[in-house]
C-alpha cells in the first residue's frame, strides 16, 4: 500500500521537473536551430563551442541548460 501512495507523488514530481526543463529546452532548440533535440544526445556530443566563436548569448544559455540537465540526470540516478 505504501508503494502505491509514494509512486504517484514521485511520478508527478518527475513530470513536473521534466516540464520545467522543457519550457527552457524547446525555445533554446528553436532559437539556435539545435539538432538533435534530445538533451542526452545533444550534451553527449563532444563539440568545442568556443572554437567556433559562437554568440555569447548561446554560450550562456548552453551552459545554464547543461548544468540543469546534469542536475536532473543526477537526481534521477539516486537510489530511493
Amino acid at each position: 500500500m505504501f508503494l502505491m501512495m509514494v509512486l504517484p507523488c514521485q511520478t508527478f514530481e518527475a513530470l513536473s521537473e521534466t516540464s520545467e526543463f522543457a519550457r527552457k529546452w524547446v525555445p533554446f532548440c528553436k532559437k539556435y536551430n539545435i539538432e538533435p533535440r534530445a538533451p542526452e544526445w545533444y550534451f553527449a556530443q563532444k563539440i568545442d563551442y568556443l572554437k567556433d566563436k559562437v554568440q555569447p548569448s548561446f554560450l550562456k544559455d548552453h551552459r545554464a541548460l547543461k548544468r540543469q540537465d546534469e542536475f536532473e540526470v543526477a537526481k534521477t540516478q539516486k537510489v530511493p
